[in-house]
This record gives C-alpha cells, sequence and structure tokens, in this order.
C-alpha cells in the first residue's frame, strides 16, 4: 500500500511510519518543516498533487497534535492544506487524535463521543478534529488514540514527559518515584504497531460516524509502570529506586469498546515490550549518568 504521512518527523509519525514500512507497505513522510531537514520528506503541496494525481492509497495525518515546541505549521493548518485534495478525491485518510479529547466527560461514554476538552492539549486536537470533519469530506476519519507507547529520540523528547518515561528519568535524575494517585489508578496503551494495524483497517473501511478509537489498550496500572521501571533499572544494573504513591485510586472515564474491535482489531502491546522500551532507553540515553542516588 502507498501511504503518506503527514507529520512524519514527529514522536508518533517517526515511529508509525517505521511499524508500517516494516509490515511491508511504501511510507512517504510529509512535513511542513523546512525541506532541507533529514530526513527528506514531501511537502504539503508535493502531497496534495500526489493525491490528485491517484498515485495515494492512505493518507494519514500524525501533524503536531497539540504539543508546544514552537512549530510554525500547526496541526490545523496542515489539515486544511490536505483536506481540499481529499475531499476532491475522496481519498481514504486518517487524522490521529487522542482519547483525551474525551476527558471533561464523567459519565460513561462511546469512543465518537462529541469532545469535551479541559487540558490545552486536548482541546488543540478537538480543533483539529472539528477542521478535519468539516472539510475532508466522507472518506475523512479520526483515530482517537489511547495513551501511545514509544521510544523517546532522545533525552530533549516531549515523550518524555509523558508515561511510563516520566516515572523512568524521575528514577534516574532523583533514585525515587512519587507518584500522585494510588497504584491502581489505570491507564490504556497502545504501540505503534497497533496504530498501524488500525490505519490499515481505516484503509478499506470507514467508520460509522467517522471516528474510532484504538481500544481496548493494554490496561497498566500506576503500581505495574513503577514496577515495570524497578525491572528495567534491575536488568541494567542499577539500584532499585524508591517508590511511594498516593492514597486514592483515580477512576479514568469509561469509553465504551471500539467499532476497530469488532473488526478483529486487538492491541499487541504488553508488559514485556514496555521493560524492554525503558531498559534500551536507559542504556542509549542515560548510562553515563553517575549520581550516587541512581
Amino acid at each position: 500500500m502507498r501511504i503518506l504521512i503527514a507529520g512524519a518527523r514527529g514522536e508518533v509519525g517517526l515511529s508509525v511510519s517505521e511499524a508500517l514500512t516494516n509490515e511491508g507497505h511504501v511510507v512517504t513522510p510529509v512535513s511542513s518543516r523546512s525541506s532541507y531537514q533529514k530526513p527528506p520528506a514531501l511537502s504539503l503541496s508535493q502531497a496534495s498533487d500526489l493525491i490528485h494525481h491517484g498515485e495515494v492509497d492512505l493518507l494519514v495525518i500524525a501533524s503536531s497534535r497539540g504539543d508546544h515546541r514552537g512549530v510554525a505549521v500547526s496541526g490545523t493548518n496542515t489539515c486544511e492544506a490536505l483536506t481540499p485534495a481529499v475531499s476532491a478525491t475522496g481519498l481514504p485518510s486518517v487524522l490521529l487524535s487522542t482519547l483525551r479529547v474525551l476527558e471533561g466527560h464523567t459519565e460513561a461514554t462511546s469512543e465518537d463521543a462529541p469532545a469535551l476538552p479541559t487540558s490545552e492539549y486536548a482541546q488543540a486536537n478537538a480543533r483539529n478534529e472539528e477542521v478535519w470533519l468539516k472539510e475532508s469530506g466522507p472518506s475523512g476519519s479520526v483515530l482517537r488514540i489511547a495513551n501511545y507507547f514509544c521510544v523517546p529520540q532522545g533525552v530533549n523528547s516531549p515523550q518524555n514527559k509523558l508515561l511510563p518515561w516520566s516515572l523512568m528519568t524521575e528514577a534516574v535524575e532523583s533514585g525515587s518515584i512519587t507518584v500522585r494517585s494510588g497504584p491502581r489508578t489505570s491507564r490504556e496503551f497502545v504501540s505503534a504497531s497497533d496504530v498501524g494495524q488500525a490505519l490499515l483497517l481505516l484503509a478499506t473501511e470507514i467508520p460509522p460516524s467517522r471516528i474510532c478509537a484504538t481500544l481496548p489498550g493494554h490496561v497498566a496500572n500506576m503500581g505495574d509502570l513503577v514496577s515495570d521501571v524497578k525491572e528495567a533499572f534491575s536488568m541494567i544494573g542499577r539500584p532499585d529506586p524508591l517508590a511511594s504513591f498516593g492514597i486514592e485510586d483515580v477512576i479514568p472515564t469509561k469509553v465504551s469498546a471500539s467499532w476497530l474491535a469488532s473488526l478483529g482489531w486487538i492491541s499487541t502491546l504488553d508488559r514485556t515490550e514496555i521493560v524492554r522500551g525503558i531498559t534500551s532507553q536507559l542504556l542509549h540515553n542515560y548510562s553515563g549518568n553517575t549520581q550516587s542516588n541512581v
């Protein structure tokens, strides 16, 4: 399959591109950033030309979904640049969003429920969804992703602020992990491979409401994630970080089973992959840390 991925230089775009390439698909990166940056990528106008010429089977937009790294062209602008070609050709196209757009719901809800964001990050994604659904036409769909697990590209990666990486970096820097919630507070995670498989289904099937989610993901509570970090430390011979938890367990908003699952999609992420990823990150980016408390 011939796949364009806009936002291919970001953490999500790069890792999903690698997962799809490993499955044998021809993935072409698209970026709004300067063309001299590496790896080479098509511009938005070049991507539009390819779509109009019928040389693409699937378009994925993974561009600037609410991050704050100072990128001049936002994900919304990327949507606006590519939606004319999508709506004109009917190309199967997917905007990657996040389940965090549902964070304001206090009762059980559906995967395609109206966005109700409370954080700035979720609000940015909700705006992207609104533009995309309005302008892309019936062939454009939205994939709301559960917590995304991929190994950060470096110590300055925004991914390091997310779970489980935030626990790892805290342990490296201080020798301990402090969790504000209780140990049974849980999250659902998916991998790049999981998202890639969902995108392949969306290349041929459009969800009834044009919105679907990667559910159910791999469920891990905070106690599990702390244990994963501890195991990774042990595997490379680092002292076991101390850990403390809050008293209250936070119960996340329940989102019903997904349309993708009804088609046979399933998350393959497991604890072994998470521990392996944390271990790899420690070895590649923190092996030179010599603080006495770590």
